[in-house]
């Protein structure tokens, strides 16, 4: 259960530093809202890995950025690289979360 949200809280941490590894301008809304959904993910998960519940009330956030993720790429004119990248992602959180919310589904 740990090792899926410090999984999650990476890839939050990914989500931070996307604006710099796919060059979106500073004052862009694909910056903002690369950082502050990477920033929800990453301190959410590593909240619900430092307390672990059963079905924790830390992985619905993460989960709902992942949700986020799958959706944002394809509301701004975005290179196909960026798009699959983070919809990947998103994915990938969405499962994780998912599974720690739902361990009887795995």
């Amino acid at each position: 259960m740990i090792v899926k949200n410090v999984l999650s809280s990476f890839i939050g941490v990914w989500f931070i530093f996307t604006p710099w590894i796919f060059g979106f301008t500073g004052n862009s809304t694909e910056y903002y809202t690369c950082l502050t959904f990477g920033s929800i993910q990453f301190i959410f998960s590593l909240l619900a890995s430092m307390k672990p519940w059963k079905f924790s009330v830390m992985n619905w956030a993460p989960l709902l950025t992942g949700v986020w993720f799958i959706i944002f790429p394809n509301a701004f004119d975005m290179y196909i690289v960026d798009i699959v990248v983070l919809e990947i992602l998103g994915l990938a959180t969405i499962l994780l979360n998912y599974a720690l919310i739902f361990p009887e589904s795995q």
